[in-house]
C-alpha cells in the first residue's frame, strides 16, 4: 500500500450527480499513487485552506472547464490552460480558430437566409438550438432569448451528422473515433416522434477526410493533453464542416460504446490524460456499436412502454445494455429520451439494421400531447441546467458522487431471487473472451511465497462461475461459494455435479447439451433446461444471459479438467446466501485466515468494508467491467487487525 501522505492529491470538481461523473471520480482513484478529494464547486481563494496541497485539479463536466483551468493557472498548477478552453468552447472562438487553419465552419449572420440555427455561443446538448425556418420563427426565438445576448445565428448545414473523438497529447491526437447520428440531433429535437441513435462504425475508412480534417482542427485548437469531443457534418458534395467542440468525455452514452467498440475502460483513458498526460494505446476496434435512445411525441409522464419483450427476444445476443423509460417519470427535454437499448456485433451492417428494427418496436405512451410552442421554451428554460437524462441511474437513485457511495448501475435488488438474471457462461474479464486478464492473476499467484500456497481457502461469488478457472490456479484445500440469488446458487450446484460425474471436458459440454444429469427440484431443472437453451444458442432473455461459451468462459479450468475435479469432489464445501456486507458474514470472515477471495465485480453495485484479524495470508480479486483485474494483497499489513474498503479501488489500513 502507498503511503497516503505521499500520494497525489487531485482535486475532482463535480457539480451534478451522475453515473458518468461517479465513473470519472473512480477512475482518478484507481491511478497509481493518487488521493481523489471531491467537490461540487470552486472557490478559488479558498481552495489550499480547504483542500489542502493540490497536484491539480480536474473535471468531467463542460460548465465547469473554464472554472478549473482558471483555479489551475491561479494556483500554478498543471491542466488544460484557460485559453486553450476558451478557444474550444466560445463557439466565436472556435470558429476564428478553425477558418484560420482552413478548416470550414458554418457562415454566420442573419444576411444568409433561412433556414438558419440559433444556438448558444457556449452550450452543448443541444436545448438551446432552434431551427429557424421562417421570419416569424425569428421574431418568436428572439422574444423567448430576450434575456440573453449570447446567442450566435449560423447558417443551416445539411448531410450526414457526426462526431469524431480524440485522446490528445501535447497537442497532436494519438487516438480517434468517429460516430454517426442518426438523424441529425437538430433533427431530433425538433421531431420529438424521432427515436434518435449513434452508430460507431467498425471500419472508419469512408470518413478518411472528415477524420484528417478533425484531426487537423484539434490541432489548431492546442488543447494540450485532452479527451476532446467534436461535431461537424458531411454535406451532400462530401465536404466537412465543424460546428461545435468541446474538452471532455463524449456523452450520449459515447464513451460507454467506446467501451463496448474497444474493450477497454474510457473513464480510465480519460483520467490517465488528465492526471499523467498518456495514452494506453493504441486499441483495435472490435466491434460496431449503436445506441438507440428511447422517446416518443407527447409531455407528461411515461405511461406504457411498449416491445421491449420482442427486442430482447429478437436481438437478445446483440445486446449489451438496456435502460428502459421509467413508468410514471416525467419526460425528459432532450433527444437521449427516457432510455436507451446499445447493441453490438463485429458487422455494421448488423447493428444498424438491428436498430431500425428496435425503433419500430418501442413505443411509448405519454399523459398529454405535445405543444411545439411550449417544447421551446421548455427547452430554453432548461438550457441553465446540465443536461442530465431521465435514464442516468445515479440520478435517478439520488446519488452523489462526491459520497462514498458506490455506483448502481444496476439495481442490486434485481438479483435477488430472479431467476432470469443468471449467466450462464461468464462476463467477467476480457470482454473479447480472450481471456488474457488471466495471466496477470497467475502471475501474482506463482510471485507468493510457496508456504502461502499450501492450505487456501478460497471464497468465491458463483455469478457466471468465472472463479471456476481460479479452482486449478488456487488449489484450495476449502471452498466457500456464496450468492445472495439462489438460482446463482443452483447453477453453482448443478455445474458441480455434471463436473465432477463426467468423463472429460466433451463428455461434460455434451451433457449439458443433452440435459443428461438430474435435477430434482424446480429450480433445478429451470436451470438444467437454460443450460440446454444456452448450448442450442436459444437461450431467451427472459430465462436468463449468456455472453460467451463455455469453452471461453472457464479456459483455464478445461485446460485442468482433472485437477478441477478433484478439488470439486474432494475440498470441504460451504454454500452462503447472505450479501458479502451482511453482519453474518463479516461476522464469520474476520477470524479467517488463508483467504483467497473473489468478488467479481460486486463493487459495482454496492461498496462496504470487511474486517480481517490476520492478513498474514489474505488476497482480495475483482474484475471491474470492462475486464480490469484489481488484486490486493494484505499479507504486507499482517501483525495486527485489518479494515478493507470494498470500493473502486479496493483499498486497506491497518485498525489503530
Amino acid at each position: 500500500m502507498s503511503d497516503a501522505s505521499k500520494a497525489r492529491r487531485i482535486l475532482f470538481v463535480c457539480r451534478a450527480a451522475s453515473s458518468e461523473s461517479l465513473k470519472a471520480a473512480q477512475a482518478l482513484a484507481g491511478l497509481e499513487n493518487v488521493h481523489v478529494i471531491t467537490a461540487t464547486d470552486l472557490n478559488a481563494s479558498s481552495i489550499r485552506d480547504e483542500h489542502g496541497s493540490l497536484e491539480r485539479i480536474v473535471t468531467a463536466q463542460e460548465t465547469l472547464l473554464e472554472a478549473v483551468a482558471l483555479a489551475n493557472e491561479a494556483l500554478g498548477l498543471p491542466g488544460l490552460s484557460v485559453e486553450a478552453v476558451r478557444r474550444t468552447l466560445d463557439k466565436l472562438q472556435l470558429k476564428a480558430a478553425l477558418q484560420e487553419a482552413g478548416i470550414n465552419t458554418p457562415r454566420s449572420g442573419r444576411q444568409i437566409g433561412f433556414p438558419l440555427v440559433l444556438k448558444s455561443l457556449s452550450g452543448s446538448g443541444a436545448l438551446a438550438t432552434l431551427l429557424i425556418k421562417t421570419e416569424e420563427d425569428l421574431k418568436r426565438a428572439v422574444q423567448l432569448n430576450s434575456d440573453s445576448a449570447d446567442f450566435l445565428l449560423e447558417e443551416y448545414i445539411e448531410g450526414q451528422e457526426l462526431c469524431i473523438d480524440t485522446i490528445t497529447i501535447n497537442n497532436e491526437p494519438q487516438f480517434h473515433s468517429i460516430c454517426c447520428y442518426q438523424p441529425s440531433i437538430l433533427y431530433a429535437v425538433e421531431h420529438p416522434e424521432t427515436q434518435w441513435s449513434c452508430v460507431m462504425p467498425r471500419d472508419m475508412q469512408p470518413y478518411h477526410t472528415f477524420i484528417e480534417q478533425g484531426l487537423n482542427a484539434i490541432r489548431a485548437l492546442k488543447v494540450g493533453n485532452a479527451m476532446t469531443h467534436m461535431e461537424g457534418f458531411i454535406d451532400s458534395n462530401g465536404s466537412p464542416w465543424f460546428t461545435d467542440a468541446t474538452l471532455r468525455p463524449a456523452g450520449a452514452r459515447i464513451a460507454p460504446m467506446l467501451a463496448h467498440a474497444y474493450d477497454i475502460n474510457p473513464y480510465r483513458a480519460w483520467a490517465r490524460v488528465a492526471v499523467d498526460g498518456c495514452f494506453d494505446g493504441p486499441w483495435e476496434r472490435k466491434y460496431a456499436v449503436g445506441t438507440i435512445f428511447l422517446r416518443g411525441s407527447g409531455s407528461g409522464v411515461v405511461e406504457e412502454v411498449e416491445g421491449l419483450d420482442s427486442v430482447q427476444r429478437e436481438f437478445g445476443e446483440l445486446l449489451v445494455e438496456v435502460r428502459p423509460p421509467r413508468r410514471g417519470t416525467p419526460k425528459s427535454v432532450s433527444y437521449t429520451g427516457d432510455g436507451f437499448i446499445t447493441i453490438r456485433h463485429p458487422e455494421t451492417h448488423v447493428v444498424q439494421h438491428a436498430l431500425a428494427s428496435i425503433a419500430k418496436q418501442i413505443r411509448i405512451t405519454y399523459s398529454s400531447k405535445a405543444n411545439a410552442a411550449a417544447e421551446w421554451r421548455e427547452r430554453l428554460h432548461n438550457f441553465g441546467e446540465l443536461n442530465r437524462p431521465a435514464w442516468d441511474q445515479a440520478n435517478q437513485a439520488g446519488e452523489n458522487p462526491v459520497t462514498s457511495e458506490a455506483p448502481r448501475a444496476f439495481n442490486r435488488e434485481m438479483y435477488h431471487d430472479h431467476p432470469e438474471n443468471v449467466f450462464y457462461g461468464t462476463d467477467d474479464g476480457a470482454q473479447d473472451g480472450s481471456f488474457s486478464e488471466f495471466a496477470q492473476i497467475k502471475a501474482h499467484y506463482e510471485s507468493v511465497a510457496p508456504e502461502r500456497r499450501e492450505n487456501i481457502h478460497m471464497i468465491s461469488v458463483a455469478g457466471g462461475l468465472y472463479g471456476l478457472n481460479l479452482i486449478p490456479l488456487w488449489k484450495p484445500t476449502r471452498l466457500t461459494i456464496f450468492d445472495i440469488n439462489p438460482t446463482a446458487v443452483t447453477y453453482f450446484k448443478l455445474i458441480r455435479h455434471v463436473f465432477t460425474t463426467s468423463r472429460d471436458v466433451a463428455h461434460f459440454l455434451q451433457r449439458l447439451t443433452d440435459g443428461d444429469y438430474e435435477a430434482q427440484t424446480e429450480r433445478a431443472q429451470f436451470v438444467r433446461e437454460n443450460i440446454r437453451l444456452k448450448q442450442r444458442g436459444a437461450l431467451p432473455r427472459e430465462r436468463g444471459s449468456t455472453k460467451r461459451p463455455y469453452e471461453q468462459s472457464w479456459q483455464y479450468a478445461f485446460e485442468n479438467f482433472d485437477l478441477t475435479k478433484k478439488i470439486l469432489t474432494e475440498a470441504p464445501l460451504e454454500i452462503r446466501t447472505e450479501p458479502m456486507e451482511s453482519d453474518d458474514f463479516r461476522s464469520w470472515i474476520r477470524e479467517q485466515n488463508s483467504l483467497w477471495i473473489y468478488s467479481s465485480n460486486i463493487t459495482e453495485f454496492h461498496y462496504f468494508d470487511l474486517d480481517f484479524a490476520d492478513t498474514s495470508n489474505v488476497m482480495l480479486l475483482q474484475i471491474i467491467f470492462p475486464g480490469n483485474v484489481e488484486l490486493l494483497d494484505l499479507a504486507p499489513l499482517a501483525g495486527g487487525p485489518v479494515k478493507v474498503n470494498y470500493e473502486i479501488p479496493l483499498r486497506a489500513a491497518r485498525i489503530s
